[in-house]
């Protein structure tokens, strides 16, 4: 994939010392720390898998075959997803906005 990306100065300036630091060119150092953040998500749970999804669509399948709206639907898998995240020890009692965030999308996107 090509792509054009604008950088702040600050950050193009440590990208350029870190990239000499480490004997690579400015897109050799980006590409590292790219996949450096993708293997910490990873790492963190942000990244959603199938079996988040399926959990999700198993929660929003029973709520609606109980009859309930869609509001109650995605409350409920939103729950469903927070536990299992817990049960693997993703997720503490307190959930981070990005968490919450990922959380809500795959139910959004399950709830299609």
């Amino acid at each position: 994939m090509a792509t054009s990306l604008r950088l702040p100065p600050e950050l193009e300036a440590d990208l350029k010392r870190l990239a000499v630091a480490h004997s690579r060119s400015v897109h050799g150092e980006m590409l590292y720390a790219l996949k450096q953040y993708v293997q910490q998500t990873r790492e963190r749970g942000f990244i959603v898998d199938q079996r988040l999804q399926a959990i999700a669509r198993q929660a929003i399948d029973e709520a609606r075959a109980e009859g309930m709206g869609e509001a109650d639907a995605k409350w409920m898998a939103q729950g469903a997803v927070m536990r299992e995240g817990r049960n693997q020890g993703v997720i503490g009692e307190e959930l981070s906005a990005e968490m919450q965030a990922a959380i809500a999308e795959v139910v959004k996107q399950e709830l299609k």
